[in-house]
């Protein structure tokens, strides 16, 4: 995926990401329901040091790295929640450091922004018993412990808001939350179970007959096999890949993965011709996935709108693509690469409708049939 992690940017990209999804399933353990590990911690960088988790509080212990990117972009958002749930004591602890002597500056540049206890790791001692033990060989990575010492919850922190919500309500159902990670767990499994297969195939016509075959087996597994299978297709049948792109836009696993449906726009949208009309049918696929993944978030995601912008350009609608690039001009951000190559989009979309013809406009939406 590219430095905004919204698109596929390469066949081999996308088959890491299956992999690390798959892999997942090799560690197995700890989950919602269990009772958390004890703290081991090597020393405070902020805050006043907590040495165990008590009964009767609530905790939310998140893993980070110096190295780490979206770690970093994370932090504000676990001060805000940190802000918001006083009573909540939150700890980050610094794992996996590859300088260790890093970690202090960074919080002191971090400053107001990371506004909750900092630790450090003893020695690997968090990594093993608490994300070794629970499967997690990514970060950032939270957990919710509750009042009772078992852990409600595992995920992502930008995830983690409503379910901290519900735990700190006493509404949280650690039961039903332990039976989708068995499930989540099976599912990896599964996965872990394609890579094998994927990896033993001999050229990229047995990796896609592996694909396919996982796909109509589980079509629960459309992302990511779908998008693996569609990325490979892309580089060797331009036609079966648009038949599958239509495929994955009406798979329920789909209907509301908003970037799952923009990697599939983008996919049909991003390759060669850059500059040139895309076929009616690619078009129409094209165009179904930008604007589903557009109404899942509401118009609200610069870069989703920019794949939209570009679906209408490619499919001749200049002036729809305008508007739409104006709409993701306006959205972005304060990402200067992702603002940048919005705005290039638009000036690239500006420029082609200076230049038209006077012709019918939105012509592909009101042909007849058209699914779009």
């Amino acid at each position: 995926m590219d430095k905004r992690n919204r698109r596929v940017a390469s066949w081999l990209g996308l088959c890491a990401a299956l992999f690390a999804v798959g892999g997942a399933a090799r560690a197995a353990g700890l989950g919602p329901g269990d009772a958390a590990p004890k703290l081991a911690l090597k020393g405070f960088l902020k805050g006043e040091p907590v040495t165990e988790l008590t009964s009767g509080k609530t905790y939310v212990v998140e893993f980070w790295a110096t190295w780490c990117g979206p770690c970093r972009a994370s932090i504000p958002h676990l001060t805000e929640m940190a802000h918001q749930y006083k009573a909540v004591t939150f700890i980050g602890v610094d794992v996996w450091e590859q300088d260790p002597a890093a970690a202090a500056p960074f919080v002191k540049e971090m400053g107001d922004k990371m506004d909750y206890h900092v630790a450090q790791d003893d020695n690997g001692a968090m990594a093993a018993t608490w994300m070794k033990a629970a499967g997690q060989d990514g970060i950032p990575c939270a957990f919710i412990v509750g009042g009772d010492g078992n852990i409600a919850w595992i995920g992502h922190p930008m995830a983690m808001a409503p379910v901290l919500a519900k735990v700190v309500a006493g509404q949280w159902d650690a039961a039903k939350a332990r039976g989708e990670a068995q499930l989540t767990a099976a599912r990896n499994a599964k996965l872990a179970g394609v890579e094998e297969q994927f990896r033993a195939a001999k050229d990229p016509a047995g990796q896609q007959k592996v694909l396919r075959d996982a796909l109509d087996a589980d079509p629960t597994l459309a992302d990511p096999i779908g998008l693996v299978l569609l990325q490979s297709l892309m580089q060797s049948d331009r036609a079966a890949a648009t038949t599958l792109a239509l495929r994955l836009i009406d798979m329920p696993a789909l209907q509301n993965n908003a970037m799952a449906l923009n990697y599939v726009a983008w996919d049909l949208v991003g390759g060669d011709p850059p500059n040139g009309q895309l076929d009616a049918a690619v078009a129409a696929a094209a165009l179904r996935a930008a604007r589903r993944a557009d109404q899942v978030v509401g118009g609200k995601e610069a870069a989703i709108a920019d794949t939209l912008g570009m679906a209408y350009f490619r499919a001749g609608d200049l002036e729809r693509a305008v508007e739409t690039q104006q709409r993701a001009a306006a959205l972005v951000e304060n990402d200067p690469n992702e603002a940048k190559e919005i705005r290039d989009h638009l000036a690239r979309f500006q420029t082609a409708l200076a230049a038209a013809p006077p012709s019918r406009t939105h012509e592909i939406e009101a042909r007849p049939g058209s699914r779009l």
